[in-house]
This record gives C-alpha cells, structure tokens and sequence, in this order.
C-alpha cells in the first residue's frame, strides 16, 4: 500500500510523500538502524522483537520481515548510533540488558544491571547503558567495555516515566521525563543537578549538545537547556515552546530537526526555535484508507524519513524528512 498526499509548508509550498507499510502485527517503539536502512521495533504485545526492510517494501505488498520471540520484553530498544552492529533490549524478569544483532536479531552478549529494568538507553559518547526500573523509581547503569556497574540513582518515577541519554557530553548522563517532572541526572553516581516541574508525555534529546532536551506536554513542544554550573539554582530554562493546536503523542529529532506527531499530522520543527517548517495531516488519509489506528505509538528518524507506529494497527508509516 503507497499513499501519496500533497501537503502544505510552513514556509513554501513542497509536496511530501507518505507511504504505508504492511507488517505482520502492530509495532511499537522503531528504531533506525544507520548504514544498514531498517527499521527495528517491538510488537505490540511486546513479545517480539521485529526487522524490517523498509526500503524493499513494494507498494500493496507486505514489507520484508525478519522477527524473534523472547520470553520477557521491556518497552523499548536502544542503539549505538556509531556502532549500529548492536541493539540493546531490557529484560525486566532476568534483571539484565541484552545486545542483540542488528542483522539477526540473537543476543549477543548480555549485562547485569537488576532492578527489573524496563527500559533502556545508550549514552554514546561514555558508552554506559542506563536501564530504568519497571515501577520508574529507580535508573540504573553499567558500563558496556568493563563492564562494570554504576550506583542506582534514585528518581522518583512511576511506569509512566521515561528515560533518555544524550548522545554528547564526557560524562555519563541522563534525563528523566514523565508526569512528575524533567529532570537531568550526570556523574558517578548519577546525581540530579537540574529539574523543571512539568507534566511530560515523551521526550527528545538534542543531537549536539547534552545540555538540551524537548518535551512533549499536552499540546505543546518545549524546548529545555541544562545547567550544570547551577547558575540558574537547580533550574532548566525554557528556551523555546510552541503550540501544535491538539495533543502531541511522540517526539523525535535529528541534527537539523524536531519531529512531533499528533494523532493526524507529523510536524517538522527547527532545533534552534521550534518554528515549524512542514506539516503533513496525514489522518484524513488513513481514514479514507481504512486504516484507523487507535494512536501514534513511537516515532524515530531514519536517512530520508521519519516512521511511525500506529496503535492497533499492523502498519508502519513513513514520510518524507523536508
């Protein structure tokens, strides 16, 4: 199935391309896979682990597969970008962090962390994975090369909380977002040096600098910057926000980018103000298609374009970056 639907810009006029890929079940939480072009993601049931060939998807057919069960899931999967080889996948009932092949989805090798970690990320630069625990109380962390674990920091959380590592900066760090607030977490042992209380449904780090996040709260982006001389008491500092007019669902970002999905339309933001320069409103499509899905589940960034999982849905939604 390949939809086409012509879309207007913030800027200019420009004509965007969605196409919708059929896969076996509904996925959640993709990930791109850089050199290799696939899309790795959950089923939504979180019983599998699932590859897809995104660009060796024909129109009306069903895209190319590759899947592997596990016996316990956590909610995400994490990926080095510089090292695309390894995806890692938390293990809530072993208490462990999985490296699994990016090509054959087999586990690798496997790290120790406890907790009932749930769910994980990858600070890139440090090389530490951090595993939140199932009842979001609790990140705990461990280096990949040792590997030798970090002391558990507390963060007061609930399973709705979410963690994310930064992809720059020396020292290993973390942000923590979700209903009660946003905090960053940096050092050894992991110590809380900036927060900000807002209501968060996702979050996105800042490709370039470790100090700056954007968080999905109700309708609205925003646009956070860290302190880490404490010169602003504890605080981080709003540097953007905008308004999407009708709830944000998930956020991702790229060098150039922010992305933000509502249940019918994917908005593409400028990193440094949050001005909108695309918009496409894809839901009128999906409808008239048939294809109706509850929610917008995840979404991640990949070399041309941005994909989406659909809730209840057994399809992948790709559409053009600007």
């Amino acid at each position: 199935m390949m939809l086409v639907l012509f879309s207007g810009c913030a800027t200019a006029g420009s004509q965007q391309k969605v196409e919708v890929l059929r896969v076996d079940v509904p996925l959640q939480e993709p990930v791109w896979v850089p050199e290799k072009e696939v899309v790795l993601a959950l089923s939504e049931d979180r019983r599998r682990v699932v590859r897809i060939n995104v660009n060796e998807a024909n129109p009306g057919d069903h895209a190319p597969i590759r899947s592997v069960e596990f016996e316990d899931v956590g909610k995400n999967l994490a990926l080095n970008p510089e090292g695309p080889e390894l995806a890692y996948l938390a293990r809530p009932k072993s208490g462990r962090i999985s490296a699994l092949s990016t090509d054959s989805l087999q586990v690798m090798d496997s790290y120790d962390v406890g907790d009932s970690p749930t769910y994980v990320t990858l600070d890139v630069q440090s090389e530490v994975l951090f595993a939140l625990s199932k009842d979001g109380s609790k990140v705990s962390g461990v280096e990949i090369e040792t590997p030798e674990e970090i002391p558990a920091a507390e963060v007061g959380g609930d399973p709705r909380t979410l963690v994310e590592a930064p992809e720059k900066g020396l020292d290993p760090a973390f942000w923590i977002a979700g209903p009660g607030g946003v905090a960053f977490y940096g050092g050894v042992p992991p110590e809380r040096m900036v927060w900000r209380s807002m209501e968060a449904q996702d979050i996105a780090v800042d490709l370039t600098s470790s100090q700056r996040a954007y968080i999905a709260g109700a309708d609205r982006v925003v646009a956070l910057e860290g302190d880490p001389e404490r010169l602003l008491e504890g605080n981080l500092e709003v540097m953007a926000t905008r308004s999407l007019g009708e709830r944000v669902e998930c956020l991702t970002s790229d060098e150039l980018y922010v992305f933000a999905a509502t249940r019918d339309k994917l908005v593409a933001m400028r990193r440094e103000t949050l001005k909108p320069v695309d918009s496409v409103a894809f839901g009128p499509l999906l409808e008239r298609e048939n294809v109706r899905p509850s929610d917008i589940t995840a979404i991640t960034v990949g070399a041309e374009d941005v994909y989406l999982t659909l809730e209840g849905e057994p399809y992948v939604l790709s559409v053009k970056k600007p």
